[in-house]
């Protein structure tokens, strides 16, 4: 599906736009370790893209990335503020890094719903119930 965006952030690890069709769209970067700033730095700029409502989220996973254990903490205690998606949608091409994520999604569970798939496209099918 091809969208032209409104909006585009580009920070360290990401790009991260909101797109004419209302949906928020991360765009993971190759060859990186998130640490706690690059968390902060997510979600501010996703909050700040909702501009005050719900939106859906599609999350791209990059290549060889990792997390430290301070990023990882961060962004299980921000999971529960995150009232400001309405959807979220993971593509993931990883198989470790998908059991990560499923394991991840089972303990903090998010109070919208969320979902992790192997493609794009099958992510944004699934995103179009949301709308």
């Amino acid at each position: 599906m091809t969208t032209s965006l409104t909006i585009e952030i580009n920070i360290r690890v990401a790009k991260i736009k909101l797109r004419k069709d209302n949906v928020i769209e991360l765009k993971f970067k190759n060859d990186f370790l998130l640490d706690a700033e690059d968390v902060y730095e997510i979600y501010k700029a996703v909050k700040e893209l909702c501009y005050g409502s719900n939106k859906i989220l599609i999350v791209i996973t990059g290549d060889r990335n990792g997390s430290t254990r301070e990023a990882r903490k961060l962004t299980m205690a921000m999971s529960s503020d995150n009232s400001f998606l309405s959807a979220e949608a993971v593509v993931i091409n990883s198989l470790p890094t998908r059991i990560a994520a499923n394991f991840f999604y089972k303990i903090y569970k998010p109070k919208h719903p969320n979902k992790i798939f192997k493609t794009q496209d099958e992510a944004e099918k699934w995103v179009l119930q949301f709308k």
